[in-house]
């Protein structure tokens, strides 16, 4: 448990706050629920009796949830069991309620934590004013922020690596979601290019706006890029050549092309002895300095990689580039 939550406490809230009273709580109101079904007929009346002789410990629940990814569903399920041995086992679930629904639980989990990270920066900015001449109102600040970001920027940081190992991007469903906005995200563009071809942006901003209503409305052809040029032709055809040009620059193919620049981006490797592994080259360099009269704390020897690869993995590095035993490894992609 964190020192601080220990000394600013009170035993009445800690209780409250625990895993026990918490699965209490939520046993409670599925009794509750059960009881009215049971008036209903829906269940037969001894299902919420025998729920209320039930107990499950948090370690059961978080032991279901490494199958079901989702708090509440293993909760349910632990339930389920002791009532009935014979329970709907379950793999990774989107929603409890929502079956249609495939959470992206790591990034969700990930977008979530950096909330509580953010909202640490405020209070660490105003312990600064009380660095030097300080009193001690900053105490409880730092007791509370300082084991409570660095904890979990170090989980933030573990998952996003796991999410980026793992993410696979599926770019037909990302130029099929792109393709169902009529390509109305070209209107800037348009706007930008008419502007240039020496239209007044007044009337350049009334003839795109025309078009991309009439776009979203049906009354024109359902891509913004064959209505503006249609339209454009209209008056001048010489101007629709230029700005079907220019905005045949900005199409969904170009996509392709960050996704394979990304996919080859290099990343760098840097391989160092773990701290308690004894490194007989950093100790030879720190004697020969000690003896030329430098005062040297530690050397430690390391070697650094420089990799492309499409498809590297936390297996490649940890088979072909480190002895696990006795380094360990830090990777940065680059630019």
């Amino acid at each position: 448990m964190l020192g601080w939550l220990t000394r600013y406490k009170s035993e009445r809230m800690l209780k409250i706050w625990s895993e026990e009273e918490k699965f209490n709580i939520w046993k409670e109101i599925e009794v509750a629920i059960l009881e009215a079904w049971a008036k209903l007929g829906v269940v037969p009346s001894s299902v919420p009796e025998a729920l209320k002789k039930v107990s499950i410990s948090p370690d059961e629940v978080r032991k279901e949830e490494e199958k079901t990814r989702h708090e509440v569903t293993a909760f349910v399920n632990t339930l389920s069991k002791k009532v009935s041995p014979d329970v709907f086992e379950e793999e990774q679930m989107g929603s409890s309620i929502m079956p249609h629904k495939r959470n992206p639980v790591v990034s969700e989990n990930l977008t979530g934590i950096a909330r509580i990270i953010r909202s640490a920066v405020v209070p660490a900015l105003e312990n600064i004013a009380l660095f030097m001449e300080r009193d001690i109102s900053h105490s409880s600040v730092e007791r509370v922020i300082l084991p409570q970001i660095c904890i979990l920027l170090d989980y933030a940081l573990v998952r996003l690596r796991t999410l980026l190992e793992g993410i696979q991007i599926n770019e037909s469903k990302i130029k099929a979601n792109l393709e169902m906005s009529k390509n109305l995200i070209l209107s800037s563009r348009a706007l930008f290019e008419l502007v240039l071809a020496g239209v007044p942006r007044d009337k350049a901003y009334k003839i795109i706006q025309k078009v991309s209503f009439d776009v979203i409305e049906g009354k024109a052809p359902p891509d913004f890029r064959t209505a503006l040029i249609s339209y454009l032709e209209k008056e001048d055809k010489k101007l629709a050549s230029i700005i079907s040009e220019k905005l045949s620059f900005v199409k969904p193919a170009y996509i392709s092309h960050i996704f394979s620049r990304t996919k080859n981006m290099p990343f760098e490797i840097k391989v160092k002895k773990k701290p308690e592994v004894f490194d007989p080259e950093g100790k030879a360099i720190k004697d020969k300095l000690e003896k030329l009269g430098y005062r040297i704390e530690d050397v430690r020897v390391g070697k650094v990689f420089e990799i492309r690869a499409q498809n590297g993995s936390k297996d490649m590095i940890e088979n072909f580039f480190i002895n696990p035993i006795v380094e360990f490894y830090e990777m940065s992609l680059k630019e």
